[in-house]
């Protein structure tokens, strides 16, 4: 039986996400719904160093992701011309 006191994880549904434009979209709107919910309910349900050791937790893990959406933004424009050479050169990738 889970407790109504636990933190869901927000990564958890990461990859129902199709786009990659939509990925910072999706995570932002998930933790910004946490921290709403989180804020609303800490008075009866989540005590407040739960809050904290969230943020703490998954701070890191945010800032490594949004480096890598940034990343394979600056890869997806070469990666698409190479895609389009091979198929105009009759090569299969």
């Amino acid at each position: 039986m889970e407790s109504k006191n636990k933190i869901p994880n927000p990564f958890r549904d990461l990859s129902k996400v199709s786009l990659f434009e939509e990925i910072e979209k999706w995570l932002f709107n998930k933790i910004a719904s946490i921290s709403f919910d989180a804020s609303v309910k800490s008075a009866f349900l989540l005590p407040i160093k739960k809050i904290k050791l969230f943020s703490s937790l998954y701070s890191s893990k945010i800032f490594e992701l949004k480096k890598f959406i940034c990343k394979l933004r600056m890869h997806i424009p070469f990666m698409l011309e190479l895609a389009n050479s091979c198929t105009r050169e009759g090569l299969v990738v």
